[in-house]
């Protein structure tokens, strides 16, 4: 691992971290390991834009759900809620 943005400390240069904190010179680690690393380093990536993706989804799902709630109620003068105060939406 060249540059870390998992580590606080900066790997200096011509050297890399491995997966035990130790710094190795860059010279000593083969170039499958080299290889291995970019490709776990654009999946995560990739993973992290589908994290996002999915969270915005979320938001946008459950804001959905409670705009059309509340038109509902709004439109069928109705109250949200049971006698204890729970709230509940139709189960699915």
């Amino acid at each position: 691992m060249t540059t870390e943005k998992l580590t606080k400390d900066p790997v200096p240069a011509g050297y890399w971290r491995d997966a035990n904190d130790a710094l190795i010179p860059i010279t000593k680690v083969k170039a499958i390991d080299k290889d291995r690393d970019r490709v776990v380093r654009d999946l995560c990536v990739e993973a992290q834009k589908a994290s996002a993706a999915l969270l915005a989804f979320k938001l946008t799902a459950m804001q959905s759900v409670i705009d059309f709630v509340n038109r509902s109620l709004a439109e069928y003068d109705a109250k949200l809620g049971r006698q204890k105060g729970q709230r509940h939406a139709v189960q699915l």
